[in-house]
């Protein structure tokens, strides 16, 4: 209608020519229809791409590197913070300075090796069907928050995370091993699912003062709490264990867990100690409707 219209445009490319009837790429940002005038941002392809006559550097070795399973085309979507850039893998990379979502588009499906480049101090992946396959001993040491979800395939040992990262979640197929005693001193969130074997004593965790959320399913065998009473993070908001037929908690530890999180202070979240756990008994009615009381959910067998 002859109006200037904004059209913030990042996730393609559009092909111009310049002033100097050079043909080059960018984003259009806005355009005036009446007068035929547009704004471009520039995309760097020189610099990344390597167009025509333009040898692009050879990169350094990368901080991590994922492979990434496509299955069909696909946008995949991540959250990371930190500062450096992504190589994709199918000769496309992008840029990341601080915390932001990063999408990019597979026409292709197959196997592609995604590499990160710089300081990486955090990595989510929020695409549902995404499915990176890497060893979580080799993730940078500067990482403190990893939430890799989806169907993807994460495998590795606990006691090999990073020293300092704080919260811990992996879903989908992951196989993660290792004993729950062995975790590092700092994290405080932890989630596992799929096909993990952790096995240990909850109870013998070292920073469980620390840890407000906890949940471990798939094929873990975490079958001890000793050590009671036992001081939880007041802040506490998420304990869910779920272990394979044979293994599990008996009367008395769901008793004491039970007592403990109410003695500490939760009061908000869920407690789930049902599936193979065995069923909790009259020692722990007072705890039980307190933590009710308190708003928490609490499912016992």
């Amino acid at each position: 209608n002859g109006k200037i219209e904004e059209i913030p445009n990042w996730y393609f490319k559009f092909s111009f020519i310049n002033e100097k009837e050079e043909e080059e790429a960018g984003h259009l940002i806005s355009l005036k229809p009446k007068t035929g005038e547009f704004k471009m941002y520039k995309a760097n392809e020189k610099l990344f791409l390597g167009s025509e006559g333009i040898t692009p550097p050879t990169p350094p070795e990368g901080i991590w590197s994922s492979d990434l399973i496509v299955s069909s085309a696909m946008w995949i979507e991540i959250r990371i913070s930190g500062t450096g850039y992504i190589d994709w893998g199918d000769s496309s990379q992008q840029t990341y300075n601080g915390l932001q979502r990063i999408y990019t588009r597979y026409f292709e499906p197959g196997s592609y090796v995604v590499e990160f480049f710089g300081t990486l101090t955090s990595f989510s992946c929020l695409t549902p069907n995404s499915n990176f396959y890497h060893d979580i001993r080799l993730l940078p040491n500067t990482i403190t928050s990893y939430i890799n979800e989806g169907v993807n395939t994460a495998y590795g040992d606990l006691s090999e995370l990073p020293e300092d990262i704080i919260t811990f979640t992996s879903k989908g197929n992951s196989i993660i091993t290792g004993d729950i005693q062995n975790i590092p001193q700092y994290l405080k969130n932890i989630i596992i699912e799929g096909n993990n074997i952790v096995s240990g004593n909850i109870g013998l965790i070292s920073s469980i003062s620390e840890i407000t959320k906890i949940e471990v399913r798939g094929n873990n065998t975490i079958s001890q709490y000793t050590g009671y009473p036992i001081a939880f993070n007041s802040r506490i908001n998420n304990f869910k264990i779920q272990q394979i037929q044979g293994s599990g908690f008996d009367s008395a530890e769901v008793d004491n867990i039970i007592i403990d999180l109410y003695n500490s202070g939760m009061s908000s979240g869920d407690v789930e100690l049902f599936f193979n756990n065995a069923p909790r008994t009259s020692l722990s009615d007072v705890a039980f409707t307190g933590l009710i009381q308190r708003g928490v959910i609490v499912d016992t067998n």
